[in-house]
């Protein structure tokens, strides 16, 4: 689902029904984001996801894309920054 933001209100402007149980893989990420992104191109965009969207393949993809992203990651999640790695 992709919402849009407004006085402090989320307006979902887009979802998909996936035909299946557990998490949307990155495919199925991206379609959705990509069909609401040419909609809102021309505006400050910023991406936040749950859990269901912390996928390191999704975080490039979108940093590729230009866009600002924050991802919620799982409390156990390591990152790394110039080689060190930092525990969340």
């Amino acid at each position: 689902m992709v919402s849009l933001i407004y006085d402090k209100r989320a307006m979902p402007i887009y979802w998909e029904i996936l035909d299946k149980k557990g998490s949307s893989n990155l495919e199925e990420q991206q379609r959705v984001l990509e069909k609401t992104l040419t909609v809102l191109s021309g505006h400050k965009i910023v991406v936040l996801g749950d859990r269901e969207f912390c996928s390191v393949s999704l975080g490039k993809w979108l940093q590729k894309q230009s866009l600002y992203f924050c991802l919620r990651q799982k409390k156990v999640q390591m990152s790394r920054q110039k080689k060190e790695f930092i525990k969340k």
